[in-house]
């Protein structure tokens, strides 16, 4: 199914009922509305269009000429695993059924009374808006999760760890930055932790790093010198990794660098040694 809940312009919706006058009125209202509309007056035809053209919503009528109901048909499609925004269409008016469908999962209860049909794109959008609620709140709490997993991560790392917005602009930062650099939280956030890279890598890293997470690179390293507490520099290797939404849009960056010094040294003086046998 769709990971992202339509406007009603580009919904898919399956109306399911048994009388065929219905099922035409239906349509015609839903499309007004921008709707793609499949339709079906029968439950094993309903189950085939669900699996095989994958409907954002169902409009369902309580009463079908078959043994099975439409909350029976709701509830038999979350029994085999699928989740699927419904609104139930109904001529009773008692409580405790509207009770049952809600608690059942279904999203909204519409009473199939004179000129129902003029209000159904409204209920349809109603329910869609609140889908999409629903799992941007969850998308939320995921990337809150997640970015909290990170940070206590870095906190057992001995790297130098950060993460950005996806603009790049840096929000966190391991005590082990704090510690090496010196520097604090106000002077390191945004774009500020550059102040701790050498003069002479600065201007190429940021120029980088802007185009790396602007361009929705899968992922980007760099070699550069971070000045310690202590005013010395050392060599780190960089790397950031993008932090991916249910969408598959970048919603944070995560970045560690790794103390490379002793490995720099021992280059230079290898080519030391070959540019003396020379």
């Amino acid at each position: 199914m769709n990971d992202v809940a339509p406007g009603p312009a580009s919904a898919r919706v399956l109306v399911v009922d048994d009388d065929e006058g219905i099922l035409r009125l239906a349509r015609k209202s839903l499309e007004r509305a921008g709707c793609r509309v499949f339709s079906s007056s029968n439950v094993a035809v309903a189950r085939a269009i669900v699996e095989g053209d994958q409907p954002d919503l169902l409009v369902l009528d309580y009463q079908l000429e078959c043994a099975e109901t439409g909350l029976d048909f709701f509830r038999r499609l979350r029994r085999e695993g699928v989740a699927l925004p419904a609104i139930l269409v109904t001529g009773f008016t008692d409580e405790s059924r509207v009770i049952e469908a809600l608690r059942a999962g279904i999203s909204d209860v519409v009473p199939k009374s004179e000129g129902y049909l003029d209000y159904l794109p409204e209920a349809v959008e109603r329910v869609l808006a609140q889908v999409r609620l629903q799992r941007a709140s969850a998308e939320a709490l995921l990337l809150r999760d997640r970015e909290a997993h990170y940070r206590s991560l870095s906190e057992t790392l001995p790297h130098l760890v950060f993460t950005s917005n996806a603009r790049g602009e840096c929000d966190f930062f391991s005590k082990q930055w704090y510690a090496y650099t010196g520097l604090d939280e106000a002077a390191s956030r945004g774009l500020g932790w550059l102040d701790a890279v050498h003069a002479d890598d600065r201007e190429a890293l940021r120029r980088n790093w802007l185009d790396a997470v602007r361009g929705d690179a899968a992922d980007y390293r760099h070699e550069l010198r971070i000045r310690g507490s202590d005013g010395r520099y050392r060599w780190f290797d960089m790397r950031i990794a993008p932090v991916r939404d249910a969408r598959g849009g970048i919603a944070k960056w995560f970045a560690s660098c790794t103390d490379i010094q002793s490995q720099r040294e021992a280059l230079d003086e290898r080519e030391r040694l070959l540019a003396a046998e020379q």
